[in-house]
């Protein structure tokens, strides 16, 4: 992509949280009318979010918001987007350990993730989302962390302000 975008690659699953992702990106795109959201997801996940609805109530324009089937893209693809975005947003309520988020870093892509999931102990090269409140899952006793969609607008920015990527490097296990 010749353009500038912000990347979020993730199943389309309610505690991946992607109406918040996309509340704040209509308020970055506000500010920066050049950028892109660029989402990475199972549109038509059954038990998702209908992301069509989600994107004109939150009022992101449809011509800054490009929705990429996971089931179509190649991972030689993926690494292309990882690697030209400015950084990777997933507020995830809950999270274990993302292979995107790792994904990403590798490609010298800093990513922002919510704060006290799972998500946050990978998170060597970007930043971690505040926590805004916790509830309880409703179906189950695990606990969800909403981030708070203010620091992850002022989080987003800062990443916008560097926009000069840099390579993380991995821990050599064999040693």
């Amino acid at each position: 992509l010749s353009f500038p975008y912000v990347l979020t690659v993730a199943d389309n699953m309610i505690r991946k949280n992607l109406p918040d992702a996309i509340a704040a990106m209509k308020v970055i795109i506000d500010r920066h009318p050049d950028l892109y959201y660029v989402l990475v997801t199972r549109p038509l996940s059954k038990d998702g979010w209908n992301l069509g609805w989600i994107r004109e109530r939150a009022g992101l324009p449809e011509n800054r918001f490009i929705e990429l089937d996971q089931n179509q893209i190649s991972r030689r693809r993926l690494k292309v987007l990882y690697s030209g975005a400015i950084c990777k947003i997933l507020p995830s309520l809950a999270e274990g350990i993302g292979l995107p988020l790792y994904e990403a870093q590798a490609c010298g892509t800093p990513v922002l993730v919510t704060d006290q999931t799972g998500g946050a102990e990978a998170v060597q090269y970007g930043d971690k989302i505040r926590v805004g409140r916790k509830t309880i899952y409703p179906l189950g006793n695990m606990n969800w962390y909403w981030p708070d969609v203010d620091d992850m607008i002022e989080k987003i920015e800062e990443m916008l302000e560097l926009k000069v990527p840099q390579k993380i490097k991995f821990p050599d296990w064999g040693e």
